[in-house]
């Protein structure tokens, strides 16, 4: 099965005349990150003719209580949710939605703020101006435009047309008050959150959890999802080695079945181990050697 989108560390922005960008750690990630926050990004693609929605993501730890999965692993489960999305509505199908994150480097903010610099230095003195567009969702995200604002600071915000807008998704505030009651509905996007899917692991409720994910994600995928947060929820709050054999990280060559490409960090790894080998051999033939002339 192919994937819908391609998330990248080294991808510039490629815009037009529109950049429509979200700042969040969706993590893990959630139907209602797909269906109600980049759904109104990939509109606001086709409404201005754009091509290209970018996500930030807004923390790259992972392996800890708050923040279980890597980025990598984020953008793999996303784009997954991304194709669904599409074959329910093919409006959108012609939309990239594209992931930007840098390992090592946890405040998203700040690396918009870097790709931002980068995509404005390609032609000092001849870059247009251009519409920001901002989307998140719910009122407590509202603040967020001001830091973003803050962040990219001048004179890179001097290029947008009206700064930066914000597109402010409603979202079911008392989502949280309505779980474990009748009015809780997994399948209602507008009450998905990142918490709630973490509280359902808590609390071992599968049958809520698989209905979160039901035809957003395949039934495998949705199978290790759970291990992943088992394994390191179970544990509490601190650290997961990520050495722990409870469950595979999807930049392991042998966990292709998330749709992860072998070819990119799986394949490194081993090459490096290859490399290391060969070091070792040398250190070895160097020390005979020696031990000859003595």
């Amino acid at each position: 099965m192919a994937l819908a989108s391609s998330s990248s560390v080294d991808t510039v922005i490629n815009i037009k005349d529109n950049l429509i960008f979200t700042v969040s750690s969706m993590n893990p990630p959630t139907p209602g990150h797909v269906g109600v926050l980049i759904k109104r990004m990939m509109e606001l693609a086709v409404e201005t003719g754009e091509q290209n929605v970018y996500v930030f993501f807004g923390s790259d730890k992972y392996d800890t209580i708050e923040y279980p999965l890597s980025c990598e692993d984020r953008a793999t489960a996303l784009n997954y949710m991304i194709a669904y999305l599409k074959r329910l509505n093919p409006m959108l199908g012609g939309i990239n939605v594209i992931f930007m994150y840098k390992e090592g480097f946890n405040n998203g903010l700040r690396y918009f703020a870097e790709k931002l610099r980068r995509y404005f230095s390609f032609a000092p003195g001849k870059t247009k101006n251009i519409n920001g567009f901002f989307v998140t969702g719910g009122t407590d995200r509202i603040d967020m435009i001001n830091s973003v604002r803050s962040i990219v600071g001048a004179p890179s915000l001097n290029h947008f047309i009206n700064h930066i807008e914000l597109d402010n998704l409603p979202r079911d505030e008392a989502r949280n008050t309505k779980l474990g009651t009748s009015l809780f509905d997994p399948t209602n996007l507008s009450q998905i959150s990142s918490t709630i899917v973490n509280k359902f692991v808590d609390n071992d409720n599968r049958r809520d959890f698989d209905a979160i994910y039901t035809g957003w994600l395949p039934p495998v995928q949705i199978e290790w999802l759970w291990n992943r947060l088992k394994a390191v929820r179970i544990k509490g709050p601190g650290t997961v080695p990520g050495s722990d054999v409870s469950f595979l990280s999807l930049t392991s060559p042998k966990a292709i079945e998330m749709g992860h490409n072998p070819e990119k960090g799986g394949k490194r790894r081993i090459n490096k181990k290859k490399k290391t080998n060969k070091k070792r051999r040398t250190i070895r033939k160097k020390r005979k050697t020696n031990k000859r002339r003595r």
